[in-house]
């Protein structure tokens, strides 16, 4: 029997049942249950799953847990605290830094980094430090506002009005019913579909046998899922994060089409890894 391989991740000392050659991405997310750390690309080129340790960022998907063990690992769950956000957090959603959010974690904790590194870094620095942080969306612009605003936030912690450096947590839209773990990790039969919206019938296509998504046994527990609401209105959730060439808008009518329900009359949901069909990846357009 393989030994479990001893983590400090978050101030906490934790066990992780894989193999040492597991990857840190792979027993953070399926060993710890802590999803806020995403798989991008799976070859540690594209940021998302960007974590820190001993406070420098690390690509985790590329990172065996023997290479970590007794190591201090930080998350992007442990980022805000006693329910404030961080600074970066909160300079990230004051300037719209993201569209679909897959790399904002990523980004947060590259951020976070430098930051502590550098409280004032001028835009060279900022590019240095985030190029192996990658936006398929394209909000470059916004977080290098973003990052030049946390560090102001950091500098200055009454910058911005009465809450200082932090914004209440309470402060922001929650989505309702519970989320206590990802459904791509959870038996279809068990989560509340219903928890979260108003009467009407749920619809999941799990995933074929031997496709990627259900080679382990996580990924077979539904591979996409549609509510259609007692009003009409239809909700369908994609783990997709990828928006080039308007994808939002095609899945969006061919939810309509399939249906035979107008186009405003359907919600996409992209990339909710709480509650969308797990993906594999964001490698949809190489």
């Amino acid at each position: 029997m393989t030994p479990p391989v001893r983590l400090v991740v978050n101030e906490i000392e934790r066990e992780v049942e894989l193999p040492s050659n597991t990857s840190l991405l792979q027993g953070l997310r399926d060993g710890l249950g802590l999803t806020g750390t995403k798989y991008g690309c799976g070859e540690g080129v594209c940021g998302a799953c960007t974590v820190l340790v001993e406070g420098k960022p690390m690509r985790s998907c590329v990172t065996p847990l023997g290479d970590v063990g007794g190591r201090s690992i930080t998350t992007i769950e442990v980022l805000a605290r006693e329910g404030h956000l961080h600074p970066v957090q909160r300079a990230f959603l004051e300037e719209g830094a993201l569209q679909c959010g897959f790399c904002t974690p990523g980004m947060v904790l590259a951020t976070a980094a430098l930051l502590e590194s550098e409280p004032d870094p001028d835009d060279g620095q900022i590019a240095v430090a985030l190029a192996g942080n990658i936006c398929r969306c394209g909000t470059y612009p916004r977080i290098r506002r973003a990052v030049h605003r946390a560090g102001d936030l950091v500098r200055d912690p009454d910058r911005g009005g009465p809450s200082g450096a932090f914004l209440e947590l309470g402060q922001l839209p929650t989505p309702p019913g519970p989320r206590d773990a990802p459904w791509d990790l959870t038996e279809a039969h068990a989560r509340g579909y219903f928890d979260l919206f108003s009467d009407g019938l749920v619809a999941i296509l799990p995933p074929e046998r031997g496709s990627a998504d259900s080679s382990g046994p996580q990924w077979g527990n539904g591979g996409a899922w549609v509510h259609v609401g007692d009003t009409g209105r239809v909700t369908a959730f994609t783990g997709k994060v990828d928006c080039g060439q308007d994808n939002r808008t095609a899945l969006t009518q061919l939810v309509a089409e399939e249906l035979r329900v107008a186009v405003d009359q359907v919600a996409l949901v992209m990339g909710d890894t709480d509650l969308s069909p797990f993906d594999v990846g964001t490698f949809g357009s190489r």
